[in-house]
């Protein structure tokens, strides 16, 4: 399984983006296609996060989160098999640490958030699992991280975002 963290696949909106840019919606399309995500740059639990369906919707769908969250914006492709179901996995030095698939696919919406509602299931580590852990850590040279990971119609595992732990943050990391 061939995992790429790749920054070109996320596409940073700041507030003063200017949605008659015709160049810069070309780039998003060429990019990640249609539909895709649009979601905060620091989220929580999956707040602030929309599917834009049409290019011609994507000014709405910005406005409809900034008007909660005043913050960049960033698009990413939209993995409609994996569509709501994460792999979420913690990364402690060498070890990897409780692994959930989160999400159930036959419920609506693209959320998969368990705490919109959504069921937490067991997954177990794969050793492919293992080694993607492993090589995230060395890659972004972190002893401690937490990532989610969808993986799409061909297999590919798509890292989708990178987390501290759940329960660190600013303050417990520097005690």
């Amino acid at each position: 399984f061939p995992v790429t963290i790749d920054r070109a696949a996320t596409f940073p909106i700041k507030l003063d983006y200017n949605f008659k840019d015709q160049v810069r919606k070309q780039i998003i399309l060429d990019m990640v296609g249609v539909p895709f995500v649009v979601k905060r740059e620091v989220g929580f639990n999956g707040q602030g996060v929309e599917v834009c369906y049409d290019i011609d919707d994507f000014e709405k769908v910005c406005n409809s989160i900034w008007k909660d969250y005043r913050q960049t914006l960033i698009v990413q492709e939209y993995i409609e098999y994996s569509a709501g179901m994460i792999i979420t996995v913690g990364v402690a030095g060498d070890e990897i640490f409780p692994v959930a698939r989160v999400g159930d696919p036959e419920l609506p919406p693209f959320k998969a958030d368990i705490y919109a509602g959504r069921l937490q299931l067991a997954y177990k580590p794969t050793p492919e699992l293992y080694d993607i852990s492993m090589r995230t850590k060395e890659a972004l040279n972190l002893d401690y991280l937490r990532f989610d990971m969808m993986i799409d119609k061909e297999g590919n595992n798509k890292i989708i975002e990178v987390n501290s732990p759940g329960g660190f943050n600013v303050t417990t990391l520097a005690h």
